[in-house]
């Protein structure tokens, strides 16, 4: 994808103190009504009826331009909304010009800079979160991801603000893949291999055959940094189920050392798989979904949503005879796809190479489902089992959504035997229950609570563990003088 980049056009509309007077929040696109974000999240790929009457090579070159429209749903606003808010709260603790200029920004915008107010723009811990977007290979998670990121210029370059010279490339995004060996040095090389590739540097040359991991690391950090990064977006991050536990443990760990000591948010995206990991460790799993978390699922038969996909993806047609939308044709689009958008765009296509390969032109009810026994016979298994409701992996990730939703599932139809006898799940859903009354302990903390009462005191019963943990928990938790609110609290107006 090219590289967009532009001159910093500075425009302060807005009336919140913590981002007036930052050069890189005033240099971002400022609030879009939702009706006009609707509007840019669209990606329609230009079509003429007179295509069809162009010859078979051309038509059957077209027909690619099926699988690049992209529909939003509901999901793609509160994707847009999750990455401005991430991005902007991710500056504003790194306000790279002095106070001095702030508080002269703020005075020009008739906001009266007292003492309480510089207080708190200079001392308040800010939060930094990134969020998470999960679902199912084909769903869209990676096109809505990235139609929201192309809502803001990739490098903005500055050269002086507020009268003072603040010279500096500033990197809003950037968007990596997360490597098949789930390592640390893996992605920390993809990551200087890609901002390289964006901003003409040479990173990567500097990286030899026996660098530290941590000496990487530290480079990587510190090149983030410098560039102003505003959100890094992390995809198939499931890669990570596949390496070892501890490198796993390392790259969430390298992850939340971007978040906490550097203010960078990180997004991201891939399968539930990687739910199992986060209920492993429960810091990440509170920066992964800090500002909530996109379940992107199949679109349901019948709504809405699936209407206005297939509807708009109806319109290009590129065989002579055009086909008709009927109810059957729509039923038989959404079985054979499951309401996977990916695998109901490459059908379409499909059908339309057949048809045009064949001179036939056109296609029946019959053509669709013959050419996805034949061209789709790979997802064969997948896709029926999708339809009936007896997928294997969707019933996992089913398990995995509800264990993150609520430390103790409860399956009607669980697809193995469950972990913990009932009366055990009784416990821990009455500790997890009474443990959360404490205002200060939240439900993954006293998940893990109860589990440690549980395997220390076997056979006790509730309220004894109960009385365990909240013992095991005040031994533990540091004391008042010597507490520090750490980065990311749940109460960002509270200043050191």
């Amino acid at each position: 994808m090219p590289v967009t980049r532009e001159k910093a056009d500075y425009h302060e509309k807005t009336s919140i103190a913590e981002f007036i007077g930052n050069p890189l929040i005033a240099a971002l696109p400022g609030s879009v009504p939702q009706s006009e974000m609707l509007k840019k999240l669209i990606k329609l790929p230009p079509h003429d009826k007179e295509d069809c009457f162009k010859d078979a090579y051309d038509r059957l070159q077209l027909l690619s331009r099926i699988c690049t429209v992209h529909i939003p749903f509901s999901q793609d606003l509160f994707i847009a909304r999750s990455l401005s808010r991430c991005i902007n709260w991710g500056y504003v603790s790194r306000n790279p010009i002095p106070f001095s200029v702030t508080a002269n920004v703020l005075s020009a915008h008739q906001i009266d800079v007292t003492q309480d107010l510089e207080n708190y723009l200079t001392h308040t811990v800010f939060p930094i979160y990134g969020f998470s977007v999960l679902g199912i290979s084909g769903v869209g998670k990676s096109s809505s991801v990235l139609n929201a990121l192309r809502q803001y210029t990739q490098v903005i370059e500055h050269e002086t603000y507020a009268d003072q010279p603040f010279k500096c490339s500033q990197l809003v995004w950037l968007k990596v893949d997360c490597p098949g060996d789930g390592t640390p040095k893996g992605l920390c090389t993809t990551i200087l291999r890609e901002v390289d590739a964006v901003l003409g540097t040479q990173y990567t040359s500097e990286i030899y055959s026996r660098i530290s991991k941590d000496t990487l690391i530290s480079k990587v950090a510190m090149c983030l940094s410098s560039h102003h990064l505003g959100v890094l977006v992390i995809d198939d991050i499931q890669n990570l189920c596949g390496a070892k536990k501890d490198t796993s443990l390392d790259m969430l760990s390298f992850l939340i050392y971007l978040m906490e000591s550097f203010a960078i948010p990180v997004v991201m995206v891939g399968t539930p798989k990687v739910l199992t990991l986060f209920q492993q460790e429960f810091q990440m799993a509170k920066r992964a979904t800090g500002d909530g978390t996109v379940r992107m699922e199949l679109l349901k038969k019948d709504s809405s949503d699936w209407n206005r996909f297939i509807n708009t993806i109806w319109y290009y047609q590129f065989i002579r005879n055009p086909v008709a939308l009927t109810p059957e044709m729509n039923d038989v689009f959404y079985e054979e796809s499951v309401g996977n958008p990916f695998l109901c765009s490459l059908l379409y296509k499909l059908v339309q190479d057949d048809a045009i390969t064949s001179n036939a032109e056109s296609f029946t009810l019959t053509d669709v489902k013959k050419v996805a026994e034949e061209k789709l016979c790979i997802t064969a298994t997948m896709r029926k089992n999708m339809l009936s409701g007896n997928d294997e992996e969707l019933k996992r990730y089913e398990y995995l959504w509800r264990s993150a939703e609520l430390p103790v599932p409860e399956l009607s139809n669980p697809i193995s035997k469950p972990a913990v006898s009932d009366e055990k799940s009784e416990t821990l859903s009455y500790l997890v229950k009474k443990l959360t009354e404490n205002k200060s302990i939240n439900i993954a903390e006293a998940a893990k609570l109860a589990q440690i009462a549980m395997e220390a005191k076997p056979g006790c019963s509730g309220d004894e563990l109960l009385g365990f943990a909240r013992k095991y928990y005040d031994s533990t938790k540091p004391s008042a003088e010597n507490q520090q609110l750490p980065s990311g609290s749940e109460h960002p107006l509270t200043e050191r």
